[in-house]
Order: structure tokens, then C-alpha cells, then sequence
């Protein structure tokens, strides 16, 4: 009895050995050869600190009037006739620009006093990427006792890659870069994108669209991190560790926690005769207790 002959797919769904190539003792797929795995970089721990001037205004003014100011920079930016020049807004961005174009960015940044107050803890850093300028446009010697409290809920806010507040900042960076010459969006997605940011919409559509852009900007590239490496290091020594205040979390025993899952499982179940919880989410929510 013959074998029968192996079906031949008409699309590979993986890469065979012979397409790896063999550096040294490592074979890589092709996917390295094309970008991916270069350059990559973090939100919280790299692109975060670049960012971080956007957090504070949001922390220091409140998200509705801080989106106000940003769009007012972006509109700088649009209008600005080296607007190609200002694709990148990041702190490292701002400081590899052309002296008089620095300045006049970094002025506007700070252009009021409500302003200034809300950006002088960036002083705290004497790894500030353009210290000087920031220096001489805040029109600060010292920073004032309540920086550290200020940065620190700056971070909090934007720490995690998906908050509202991270995406505000990382809405931003996307916005000078599609300005900058760098990106390009469709014309009626990036007038629903600036003007309509973040109420018109489908913002369970807008704000992944946002994140997955920001993201994409830096993948296959180098980075300079070292502003990133800087911040978190200041801020380790700069700023006060804070011990947890009044009763603390009681989690339930995993027992418990399987009963519980199981009484509002059967629960749905009786009420609507069909099954609510994927056992992706049910895992998902498992695993901090089987951990």
C-alpha cells in the first residue's frame, strides 16, 4: 500500500528551518531581516519619559483643559512653516532641533504662567534633554517643594500603556508626526482625528487606532535612550518612595474566588440560558491567584 502523497499548502502558515538564516549559534527568521525585533521599545519605560512633558500638563491642569493646550500646540506646529521639522515631540526631539526653532517651541510651551508652574518639574532633571532652554523659558532657578508629588502623579496617570491619559500623550506624538511629514492619515480621519479628539466618534475604535500608530512609530528604528535611562534613575534617587496609608487590600483565597466565579457563572446561566464568560477572560482573571 502507497503512501499517499503530502498536500502541498497553497500559503505556508509558518517558516520552514531552510528560511532561517544562522548567525553565529542562532538561527533568525525572516521577520529580523525585515525590522521587526529592532529598535523596539516600551511605553512606560522608554517613549513615557520622552512624553512626560504632556503628562504633567495633564496632571497639573486636568485632562479637558490640558487637551485644550496640547491642541493649541498642535495647531503651533500645523501653522509653523518648519512644521516638517517638528514631526518628533518628544523631550530628545525638542533638544536635537535648530537653536532659534527650540526655542521658540519650548517658548511656547511655557508661554503662561499657569503653564510654567505646571512644567517646572522637569528642572528636577539635570539629565533634561535642552535643560538650558527649559531653563530659561520656565524662568526657574529651583523647583518647588511640591515637584516630586507633581511628577509623581504625572506617572501615575500615564504609566500604563492604554489609559486615557497615556493616550492623550501618545494622541500627540501622532498628530506632529502626520503633520511632520512622517505619517500619513486620510483626510477625513485626520480632521475627525485633531478636531473631534477624544468626543466625536467611536473612541473604542479611535483610541486603539491611536496606541497601534504611536506604537508602530518606533519599531525598526534605533532609539536614543538616553533620556529614558536618565529619568527613571533621577527619579529613583529624586523622588520619595510612599508606603501604603489605612487598611490594606484583602484578596480573596482562591478557593473563594473559584466559588464566587462559579455562583455568578451558574447565575447568568439560569438567567439568559447562555454562557457569559469566555474561558479566556476566566483565565485571565485567574491568574493573578494562581500565581
Amino acid at each position: 500500500m502507497s503512501k499517499r502523497p503530502k498536500k502541498k499548502l497553497r500559503y505556508q502558515t509558518r517558516t520552514p528551518i531552510s528560511r532561517h538564516q544562522k548567525k553565529g549559534k542562532v538561527l533568525q527568521p525572516p521577520f529580523v531581516h525585515f525590522g521587526l525585533g529592532k529598535g523596539l521599545v516600551s511605553w512606560m519605560n522608554d517613549r513615557l519619559p520622552e512624553m512626560i512633558w504632556s503628562a504633567l500638563l495633564i496632571s497639573a491642569l486636568g485632562r479637558e483643559a490640558a487637551l485644550k493646550e496640547l491642541r493649541q500646540f498642535l495647531r503651533f506646529v500645523l501653522e509653523n512653516p518648519d512644521r516638517e521639522s517638528l514631526y518628533d515631540c518628544t523631550l530628545t526631539g525638542f533638544a536635537n532641533l535648530e537653536h532659534s526653532l527650540r526655542s521658540a517651541v519650548i517658548g511656547f510651551l511655557c508661554r503662561s504662567d499657569l503653564l510654567k508652574q505646571a512644567l517646572a518639574p522637569l528642572l528636577l532633571f539635570e539629565g533634561l534633554p535642552a535643560r538650558d532652554t527649559w531653563k530659561e523659558k520656565l524662568q526657574a532657578e529651583t523647583t518647588d517643594s511640591s515637584a516630586p508629588m507633581v511628577l509623581m502623579e504625572a506617572v501615575r496617570l500615564t504609566l500604563f500603556h492604554q489609559s486615557q491619559e497615556a493616550t492623550d500623550c501618545r494622541w500627540v506624538r501622532v498628530m506632529c508626526a502626520v503633520f511632520g511629514r512622517r505619517m500619513i492619515v486620510p483626510a477625513e480621519e485626520l480632521k475627525l482625528l485633531f478636531n473631534g479628539y477624544p468626543h466625536l466618534g467611536d473612541q473604542n475604535h479611535v483610541r486603539p487606532s491611536i496606541r497601534s500608530m504611536e506604537g508602530a512609530m518606533s519599531m525598526g528604528q534605533e532609539q536614543n535612550l538616553t533620556w529614558p535611562k536618565a529619568f527613571w534613575s533621577e527619579c529613583w534617587e529624586k523622588t520619595p518612595c510612599m508606603a501604603p496609608t489605612g487598611n490594606p487590600i484583602r484578596l480573596p483565597t482562591p478557593a473563594q474566588f473559584l466559588w464566587d466565579r462559579s455562583q455568578k457563572f451558574v447565575e447568568n446561566l439560569k438567567r439568559t440560558g447562555k454562557i457569559p464568560i469566555r474561558l479566556q477572560e476566566l483565565m485571565r482573571n485567574m491568574m493573578p491567584f494562581l500565581a
